[in-house]
């Protein structure tokens, strides 16, 4: 889980999610027992849990205590998330996902197919399973999160080998396949602290915002790690991201041609061939610029409602966006 420094938000937001955590595997165990093996490894398999951090803490800029049913609702993300990058990994072929065996490599395509099925409806279950004024409003941002995450997966096509794709294509596929998941977390937590629509709305556009820096992050960072013919996952899909389309966009006659070369399959370049390439026309910086300009619209959006302890650990996720590329 993302470190959260400071001492009391920590120790409510640590308690409350694993708590609910621990609970939720010990019921999915009783009464599926065939899952239990593959729901351990899930459970053992955790990132930095940005998102439902996320949950609790644009909750917190409202509120100095967690309302009941709140870990439910933020296992629930992480489960859809979960979700979400074993399908990922399926039609990628990723063998790797959080510095280990992808679930996919580790278990089969079968079970993957099963486990990521079973995640959702899991996540469901316990988002159905809250009560109160807002729960209904919820769920819906939940699912229409789904809905969203589905069609941008499907939607990325658009990238692999275009390299005429332009900025309006990449922004549309990376809103739904990342952007819009942190929207609806943030105004999920927005309806759970009882909050008028205005604010809903202006929540969940810092929420997109957040989401577009984080998948520029992302792809930022796949091509830095490219290391002579290998490292970057993006680069050896040909899938065309922000830094290559600015690339291809100021780069001169060589610097296009090459990359059309690689991304149209006429003839594959390698991954630090690319990288240099994308370095040396600027895409790299001009894309990390736009995602600094992103993070700077979320925060300057949440700093409408005030100075807090909540809001000093968003700040500090942003910096870690910023910062670990």
């Amino acid at each position: 889980m993302f470190e959260i420094k400071n001492q009391r938000l920590k120790q409510m937001i640590y308690s409350d999610f694993t708590n609910e955590k621990k609970r939720m595997i010990r019921q999915l165990k009783a009464g599926n027992g065939n899952m239990a093996q593959m729901a351990d490894w899930m459970a053992g398999s955790e990132g930095k849990l940005i998102r439902p951090v996320l949950f609790y803490l644009v909750y917190l800029l409202f509120s100095d205590c967690l309302q009941r049913g709140m870990g439910r609702v933020a296992v629930g993300i992480e489960w859809i998330h979960s979700a979400s990058l074993i399908h990922d990994d399926i039609m990628d072929n990723g063998l790797v996902r959080r510095g280990r065996k992808s679930f996919v490599s580790e278990y089969g395509l079968d079970d993957a197919l099963v486990m990521g099925d079973f995640l959702i409806f899991a996540a469901m279950q316990e988002l159905n399973s809250v009560q109160g004024k807002n729960a209904g409003a919820v769920r819906r941002q939940m699912i229409w999160n789904g809905l969203m995450l589905c069609g941008g997966q499907k939607e990325e096509k658009k990238l692999l080998g275009n390299i005429d794709a332009g900025q309006d294509v990449y922004f549309q596929v990376i809103e739904m396949k990342t952007a819009c998941f942190f929207e609806a977390v943030f105004k999920a937590a927005a309806f759970t602290a009882d909050q008028d629509m205005k604010t809903v709305e202006n929540l969940g556009d810092a929420g997109k915002e957040l989401g577009y820096a984080f998948q520029i992050r992302n792809d930022i960072k796949d091509i830095m790690s490219a290391d002579g013919e290998h490292g970057s996952s993006d680069i050896q899909r040909r899938l065309v991201t922000l830094p290559v389309i600015l690339a291809y966009r100021n780069g001169g006659r060589y610097v296009k041609a090459a990359l059309k070369e690689h991304y149209a399959l006429c003839k594959s370049r390698g991954s630090g061939e690319i990288k240099r390439i994308l370095l040396e026309t600027g895409g790299v910086q001009e894309a990390e610029k736009i995602m600094k300009r992103s993070l700077r619209t979320a925060y300057d959006i949440l700093t409408d409602y005030g100075r807090s302890d909540a809001l000093d650990e968003i700040s500090r996720i942003m910096d870690y966006l910023r910062d670990k590329i």
